[in-house]
């Protein structure tokens, strides 16, 4: 996995090898959410029906880790009465999450969310930097771990 950070629009972007040894590319949000506040959040889930459902709560970020395989579509947050996308996934793989959701998230979670991302190559880098269910921050110290900054230049 390699993690880069991007200082022309914020936040990171994140290469990882999905279960069937393909690469995905997930970007990272940092919208400095407190794992420790409440906020407005807005999501849509799949029923077992299949369709698609759009709730309301107020509470803690760490209620977005406890969705089942398949369940959690997207996610929103309300932060100065603008809406923010803190977690999206497509075709079973996060396309985007915030790096709050993920320093509060533990192995089994991700694995629960988007099992077709949990992968050997993501297993090794676990085990190689000590994170366990029993440690929330499914990447580790994110901002440690980033690496060759990622800045585009606009020519013209």
């Amino acid at each position: 996995m390699i993690i880069e950070k991007n200082t022309t629009f914020g936040g990171y972007s994140a290469r990882l090898t999905t279960k069937n040894d393909k690469p995905h590319y997930m970007g990272i949000t940092d919208y400095n959410i407190d794992a420790d506040s409440d906020y407005e959040f807005r999501y849509v889930t799949k029923c077992d029906a299949g369709f698609m459902v759009i709730n309301d709560y107020t509470g803690k970020i760490t209620r977005l880790t406890n969705f089942k395989k398949n369940r959690l579509q997207s996610a929103q947050v309300k932060i100065n009465d603008i809406w923010l996308t803190v977690f999206a996934v497509k075709s079973g793989k996060m396309v985007t999450c915030d790096k709050g959701l993920l320093d509060v998230m533990i192995p089994n979670n991700f694995h629960y969310m988007c099992p077709n991302m949990t992968s050997a190559s993501l297993y090794k880098f676990w085990e190689n930097n000590g994170i366990t269910n029993a440690t929330p921050g499914v990447f580790g110290d994110i901002e440690a771990q980033a690496n060759k900054p990622m800045t585009i230049q606009v020519i013209g």
